[in-house]
């Protein structure tokens, strides 16, 4: 079962597990491939997506997504990966 853009942020918001789930399955490999493109570092690479994530969940209720769910990992994988280069 797919969800718009819409419904999937509305039910991250209230914690809805398979919403989660959806967004990791369909995201987590590309967003480990972006995050080694940058670090060069397969372990680290795989911390700073399950970061990502992790705070995805654990701040789901006071998400604020414009955009894409998407666009919204791309760039938090971008921000965290940044940060562990510094």
């Amino acid at each position: 079962m797919e969800f718009n853009e819409n419904l999937l942020i509305d039910r991250l918001q209230k914690r809805d597990e398979h919403a989660f789930e959806q967004v990791f399955k369909q995201n987590y490999k590309n967003l480990h491939s972006y995050a080694f493109t940058m670090l060069q570092d397969d372990v680290a690479a795989e911390e700073m997506v399950q970061n990502v994530f992790y705070k995805l969940w654990d701040r789901s209720q006071n998400l604020t997504i414009t955009g894409s769910v998407a666009a919204y990992l791309y760039r938090a994988v971008n921000n965290e990966s940044l940060n562990y280069l510094k």
